[in-house]
């Protein structure tokens, strides 16, 4: 659950402009974006557009400044203290988004990979980052890493993980977790290896395909997440936080006229697109700011599973790829409109923890300060830590504010008088004792801020913190027995819930007796059985009561052979032939 609802965070957007590769230079396509030399803006050559950004990247950016600029790192550490953070990659087929989010896939699908290369993209520095982070942590500290990874293809759901790339699974939602998939492969990954283990396999069981604009196109989108666990002791408390960064790669969006695909890719492509327009739609909506408005998260797959990331309570990163060649400036354009209302978007990012944790731990810093508060009045008074106040020995008097000032030494060692000159009467240790009440005095400096205030207000200042200590005591175990009551009425509604299942499923198997008695046309005690009149009676009756003179009416009730109970018709008892057969042709579609 939320431990709060932080402050707004808008999405961030980088825009990455990748190279000319060597079949656009040959073609002689010319280059029609331009990154401003401060990095923050970028121009549209032949649409006279500029556009501005968190950060743009020039095509000689390298992989390790993409991680730097992006401001990745900043975001892996708010996830090491418990928020969630998704980064995710938008763009045209063949833009460089998984180049990006991944690296070289022809690398990482081979099984002696290890990472560690110039070409590793975000996900692999993002790992080597937090299990740098995990190996700093000081004493008392436990985290614990696991990585969970899927695709959506054909909006359908695939864990890379499990091995089955047929079996689809099912998105769920809960009011604390939102949208997830429940039976999703979960790995616990004790060292980098692990989880790099994870990557390769991840992507060697990904759907990809080949066609004019990208000999290695992604025909699904997946998405890789971390969760980090942290568990800290202090003062004989676990405070537990849940953080987790989602790395996701979006299939690019495509044209037929210009991929020239065939065949399977063509349904690939036409369910990549209307997934991205319907994230697109998703941003849209919320870029306007509008409040109650209908935002249609459940119109996809994969606006489901980023409602969180988009609107929702986690961080979020949109690295926007796009091509600068004049071809696809129309695509481009796209994409940069899409990245400019993204900005607009603002999450309420906050740290997930236990509530119950976070409301103890809230009380025990308060506790704290309160004992802080109470020594410092305590030293005023010259009184022991420890000892009881009590409001009747402090008298009435009231000193000037003349007379306060930096306290002179409570007891002078040498004459064994006290700076007014009176002798302070020595307790059985041999040091001074209060002349409040008679216990030793405290040795507490005292805080400038309580400096001119009379013996009597620091006393009452001092009583006044106990009282709030005493009350948040309170609190604190009117809470734990609140919790023992909640936790007692869970388990009395599930119990009642299972006793209304188990009513139910009985009901259920005697209407189901019930109604295959009526239809293979039982005898009538199978309606008396459960308290009905047999529905041939009732029927018989009435149109014996309507129509007398129709002595074969009952006769098509009696289509089973079974004699209607009391039915008589002008005396005579009416019965079915033992050797009549009942023909379905002539019931009037009674079966159906």
């Amino acid at each position: 659950s939320n431990g709060g609802a932080g402050s707004g965070s808008a999405v961030k957007v980088v825009v990455r402009v990748r190279p000319l590769n060597n079949g656009e230079m040959n073609r002689g396509e010319r280059n029609t974006v331009e990154v401003a030399d401060d990095q923050r803006s970028l121009t549209v050559v032949d649409g006279m557009r500029q556009f501005n950004f968190d950060a743009c990247l020039s095509p000689d950016t390298t992989q390790p400044e993409v991680m730097i600029k992006c401001g990745v790192p900043r975001l892996l550490d708010s996830a090491l203290h418990g928020y969630a953070a998704t980064i995710f990659a938008y763009g045209q087929t063949g833009s460089g988004k998984t180049f990006s989010m991944s690296g070289r896939e022809e690398l990482i699908e081979r099984q002696d990979w290890a990472g560690g290369g110039g070409d590793d993209g975000i996900m692999t520095r993002s790992l080597a980052h937090i299990f740098a982070a995990v190996n700093r942590a000081g004493a008392g500290v436990k985290f614990r890493v696991k990585c969970t990874y899927l695709e959506i293809y054909n909006e359908a759901i695939y864990d890379l993980l499990s091995g089955d790339n047929e079996r689809q699974l099912t998105e769920r939602w809960e009011p604390q977790r939102g949208f997830y998939v429940p039976e999703l492969v979960t790995v616990d990954c004790a060292c980098l290896d692990d989880a790099l283990a994870v990557i390769g396999r991840g992507t060697r069981n990904r759907r990809v395909g080949s066609h004019e604009l990208n000999k290695d196109s992604s025909r699904s989108h997946s998405m890789m997440t971390v969760h980090v666990e942290s568990h800290a002791s202090r003062d004989g408390v676990t405070m537990s936080k849940f953080g987790k960064v989602s790395f996701v790669d979006l299939a690019g969006s495509e044209r037929l006229k210009s991929s020239k695909s065939e065949g399977q890719m063509v349904t690939e492509t036409a369910n990549i697109n209307r997934s991205l327009f319907m994230l697109g739609k998703v941003i849209a909506m919320l870029s306007d700011g509008e409040k109650n408005t209908h935002i249609p998260y459940r119109d996809s797959k994969l606006t489901k599973l980023l409602m969180d990331s988009l609107g929702g309570s986690s961080l979020a990163l949109m690295i926007a790829c796009c091509s600068p060649s004049s071809n696809h400036m129309e695509e481009t354009l796209s994409t940069l409109h899409y990245a400019t209302r993204a900005r607009n978007i603002i999450n309420r990012p906050s740290v997930m923890q236990d509530p119950t944790q976070a409301l103890i731990s809230n009380l025990r810093h308060e506790v704290e300060l309160l004992k802080k508060e109470n020594a410092v009045l305590r030293g005023q008074l010259g009184l022991p830590v420890d000892a009881p106040v009590r409001a009747n020995s402090l008298g009435s008097e009231r000193s000037s504010p003349e007379r306060m000032g930096p306290p002179p030494p409570l007891y002078d060692k040498k004459n064994g008088t006290n700076p007014r000159g009176r002798r302070s009467p020595a307790g059985s240790d041999g040091f001074p004792v209060s002349s409040f009440d008679g216990e030793p005095m405290g040795s507490v400096p005292i805080d400038p801020e309580f400096l001119g205030m009379s013996k009597t207000d620091l006393a009452t200042r001092v009583k006044r913190a106990e009282a709030m200590m005493q009350r948040y005591v309170s609190e604190n175990q009117r809470l734990a027995g609140e919790n023992d009551n909640l936790r007692g009425s869970k388990t009395l509604i599930e119990i009642e819930h299972k006793a209304a299942i188990e009513s139910n499923d009985e009901l259920l198997q005697r209407i189901e007796s019930l109604e295959m008695s009526f239809l293979n046309g039982a005898d009538d005690d199978g309606a008396d059985a459960f308290g009905f009149e047999n529905e041939n009676s009732k029927s018989a009756r009435s149109l014996h009561r309507n129509f007398p003179e129709f002595g074969t009416a009952k006769r098509s009730l009696n289509m089973y052979g079974t004699a209607p109970r009391g039915g008589s018709t002008n005396g005579s008892t009416v019965r079915a032939s033992a050797s009549a057969k009942f023909d379905p042709a002539k019931a009037g579609g009674w079966k159906k």
